[in-house]
């Protein structure tokens, strides 16, 4: 579980971490901040086991929190979004924002721990499904990526140097790596061409003639000749 903040009162953002870690959850990250470009340039992947406890009036801006969620949602689609808040007259603005938010509590609300472990129980029970929903895993020294399996497509390498592009059925993610290193991983993936490691599951054309392999939501890649025969096998 990855828990992010975004919280301008150094106290009550404190206050808010220690409600979280008493209840001893299982939590892979806690990032707590009172700036809202740092929340959103430290979202690395989307990802259901994702929690983000917003406060909806940022350095004396009312409506910064839907702001903040809106731009948390074209980075992370499946993540839970919780507005924590003393204005509670927003919350019917999270309808007209489409940010899909799982709760709406209020700062002086006598039930504010338990609904905060609601949302951390939910998390948990998504965290549960998706482990058994055959997820890949990839890790290095900066970053971790999970993503159910079924959902990625492919594989390219970057024009920037060490780097690799993952294209999903939702997403674009580039982190650094090596296809060599990927490809190891699992026996689904296959290295079509030297810049291309692709989902076997997930190829719905290969063209022969134009040596390409063609996805959902027209995305392709690239074979080279020598590879096309045994792409075709598997």
């Amino acid at each position: 579980m990855n828990i992010f903040i975004l919280e301008d009162d150094l106290f009550q953002r404190k206050s808010l971490e220690n409600i979280i870690n008493n209840f001893n959850f299982k939590i892979d990250h806690l990032f707590a901040t009172g700036k809202p470009n740092n929340l959103i340039d430290c979202i690395e992947s989307q990802d259901p086991c994702n929690l983000y406890f917003l406060d909806v009036d940022i350095k004396n801006e009312p409506k910064k929190g839907l702001d903040v969620a809106k731009a948390i949602r074209e980075k992370d689609e499946v993540g839970a979004i919780v507005f924590v808040t003393s204005h509670l007259e927003f919350a019917t603005l999270t309808y007209s924002y489409k940010v899909s938010a799982l709760d709406f509590i209020s700062k002086t609300d006598p039930q504010f721990e338990t609904r905060i472990k609601e949302s951390l129980e939910y998390v948990r029970s998504k965290q549960n499904d998706q482990e058994l929903d055959d997820p890949f895993i990839f890790e290095n020294k900066a970053r971790k990526i999970k993503i159910p399996f079924s959902d990625i497509l492919y594989f390219e390498t970057s024009n920037k140097p060490h780097q690799v592009i993952l294209i999903s059925k939702k997403r674009r993610t580039e982190f650094m790596g090596k296809l060599s290193d990927l490809e190891k991983l699992d026996d689904r993936l296959y290295r079509c061409h030297k810049s291309f490691l692709i989902n076997l599951d997930n190829v719905i054309e290969v063209d022969k003639k134009n040596l390409t392999v063609h996805f959902a939501n027209e995305e392709k890649a690239l074979v080279s000749r020598r590879k096309l025969k045994a792409l075709l096998d598997r």
